[in-house]
């Protein structure tokens, strides 16, 4: 989910008991009907969950995320513009020396000013055993770069890393730029942090 200044709040994505979701709702908090409308039904989106919903640049960045055979990549990034109500994809610019971050879904995601951060996640390489998995401790920021002609969206993977591998955790980012994480899997195992 995502909330805009105004107070609207979109959902994005999703799954329900039988497939995985495109559609893209919203609730104005202001209003006391309190009632959500859809406002597409994307068709060349593909459908997913397990992914991160950030407000950047008057668009909504679907980050990642997949259904049950694959995790999207972040070269293209899917987004919602919130000024034309119409979905886009976005182009990124690749890390100089690592490419992009590996394709994931279950992973946390963090917004300071114009930048995001990717952490940890699980890419699942088609199957859900612990054997055939990839858990990530890693971090990648997104940083929107704005120049007198051009927006550009350009990876970077941080130096920093997770103590361990961890998927299925929140995380929130503090004034003073701490980032803390809560919760999470390891390896299947519940973990407490």
């Amino acid at each position: 989910m995502a909330m805009t200044q105004e107070g609207k709040l979109y959902l994005t994505g999703g799954v329900n008991y039988n497939c995985y979701l495109s559609e893209i709702w919203v609730i104005d908090t202001k209003d006391e009907q309190f009632e959500w409308k859809m406002v597409e039904q994307v068709y060349n989106l593909k459908g997913r969950y397990s992914h991160d919903s950030i407000l950047l640049d008057e668009k909504i960045l679907l980050l990642g995320g997949g259904d049950g055979d694959c995790s999207i990549p972040f070269d293209k990034i899917d987004a919602f513009d919130l000024k034309t109500q119409q979905l886009i994809q976005i182009q990124t610019w690749p890390d100089e020396n690592h490419g992009y971050p590996h394709p994931r879904k279950f992973h946390s995601s963090v917004k300071n000013g114009n930048d995001v951060y990717i952490i940890g996640g699980w890419s699942d390489n088609s199957s859900t055993t612990e054997e055939n998995a990839t858990i990530y401790d890693d971090v990648w920021k997104l940083s929107l770069i704005i120049s007198e002609l051009k927006t550009y969206y350009k990876w970077t993977k941080t130096l920093s890393n997770l103590k361990m591998p961890l998927f299925f955790h929140t995380s929130a980012i503090t004034p003073n730029y701490l980032t803390w994480r809560v919760n999470g899997w390891l390896f299947f195992l519940p973990v407490v942090l």
